[in-house]
């Protein structure tokens, strides 16, 4: 249908809704409402970055209940694996959709964000596909420019594929990585999450997870469950 009537359709951008643009793994039917919910639960009118955004719907759902988006995605550019990301396209649906979102096609570090200026930064199963570097830049910026007291709110693929479940590190998604070294680097509390579904964290248990794998919502475009982080960012622990 975006084929046949053009993707700057206005019609057919409202009809389809701002979660069509972007094809993902399962997963997201989930993510998406849940990571949602846990901002609703922050506050009205935060200053939000989604960091990965690519074209989305959350960020679009953010902007129309109110909430300041800062949208940060390299797209292509990305060291890790990359995605088409086209700002004119961005803008369109933005429009459409009535949802102010500001676009900043770069990494973190190059966005121009201010320390301790956003409420939240929020990433839905990106920064398992960020390249080893970039991960560390997220860490490192998240903490930079998140206000003392402020969150983070992810959502991370858990590859059953990969190390700890096989002898493999990569596929041509991502990485399985340390979540509990990551939010430590990001000087962040673990508020909403189970330690033993979260990897790196010492209660988690792959044998346990494969052998209750009935029990977890898997993906369908590839075998992946999700982990799911809120925390607060402790400012005794900045810089």
């Amino acid at each position: 249908m975006i084929e046949t009537f053009g993707p700057r359709n206005r019609a057919v951008a409202r009809y389809l809704g701002p979660y069509s643009w972007q094809k993902n793994n399962s997963l997201r039917a989930f993510e998406y409402p849940w990571a949602y919910e846990q901002l609703a639960e922050l506050g009205e009118r935060l200053s939000v970055i989604d960091v990965g955004a690519g074209l989305a719907g959350l960020q679009f759902s953010l902007g129309q209940a109110g909430h300041a988006v800062h949208a940060v995605d390299p797209g292509m550019a990305a060291r890790g694996r990359g995605w088409d990301l086209d700002p004119d396209q961005h803008a369109f649906l933005a429009d459409v959709y009535r949802a102010p979102v500001t676009l900043h096609p770069t990494t973190l570090a190059g966005a121009g964000m201010a320390d301790d200026s956003v409420d939240a930064v929020v990433s839905i199963s990106a920064i398992e596909h960020f390249a080893e570097e970039d991960l560390a830049e997220f860490a490192r910026e998240t903490r930079r420019v998140v206000r003392p007291g402020g969150h983070v709110v992810l959502t991370i693929d858990l590859f059953l594929d990969l190390d700890p479940f096989t002898s493999r590190s990569h596929n041509e998604y991502g990485t399985n990585f340390d979540v509990k070294r990551l939010l430590d680097h990001v000087g962040a509390t673990l508020i909403k999450g189970e330690p033993a579904t979260l990897f790196g964290y010492p209660e988690f248990d792959p044998d346990r997870l494969q052998s209750n794998l009935s029990e977890y919502l898997v993906g369908t475009m590839y075998p992946a469950l999700v982990q799911c982080v809120v925390a607060r960012v402790d400012g005794a622990a900045r810089p």
